[in-house]
């Protein structure tokens, strides 16, 4: 991993890998307990955040739930992404910590269309920007998000899975260090293209 993408560090992988970690630690105690009527899924993403330029990639974690029509279900939502600026030179170079906590809906197409879905979802956000070379405190800054999503059903028998791509408006509030703004309110845009897996699917083609 390390020679494909050189600007990912052990800290950053531990990071992730502790977060998936969590998340399916959770999810595996839900599901023992009974409740498996929960839609427990797992996305891997790559992509972008526009404001200046960042490319990334990141986890999210949903727990939800079918409805009565079994062609819509609800989930909560958590995310975490790595977004890389700069060159890494004369303090211009980091990376954005993003985290993302909120709620996500999605509706199954009908007909001949029933591998697709399309969804929406909304989502408080956390930004810490990590400069590379700089002695000065990381800058922080919360904000909001709203976004639409739409993806495609693998068809396997055995593997609940999709690809799905996602598109988000993000207002940021002022990013702040030491009580001062360091960089002011302003809006950012996130691209994703990923592949999703639902755990209890995922465990049961492991077990077979």
């Amino acid at each position: 991993m390390k020679k494909m993408f050189p600007f990912i560090t052990q800290r950053h992988t531990n990071g992730m890998f502790r977060i998936t970690s969590y998340f399916i630690l959770f999810s595996a105690i839900f599901l023992s307990e009974g409740c498996m009527q929960l839609i427990t899924v797992v996305q891997c993403d790559a992509g972008l955040k526009r404001t200046e330029t960042e490319y990334g990639f990141g986890f999210t974690g949903l727990v939800g739930q079918e409805l009565a029509d079994e062609k819509t279900s609800v989930f909560g939502t958590a995310s975490y992404h790595i977004y890389y600026f700069g060159d890494g030179y004369d303090y211009t170079g980091g990376h954005d910590n993003l985290l993302k906590v909120g709620v996500q809906a999605r509706r199954s197409l009908a007909n001949n269309f029933e591998n697709f879905w399309v969804g929406g979802e909304a989502a408080y956000v956390r930004d810490k920007s990590v400069y590379d070379h700089a002695e000065w405190d990381n800058p922080v800054a919360n904000g909001f998000s709203l976004g639409g999503l739409a993806g495609y059903k693998l068809p396997s028998k055995k593997l609940d899975a999709s690809v799905f791509t996602g598109l988000s408006l993000i207002h940021f509030g002022d990013f702040k260090a030491d009580g001062h703004v360091v960089d002011p309110s302003h809006n950012s845009v996130q691209f994703r293209v990923g592949v999703e897996v639902e755990l209890s699917s995922l465990f049961g083609s492991l077990q077979q």
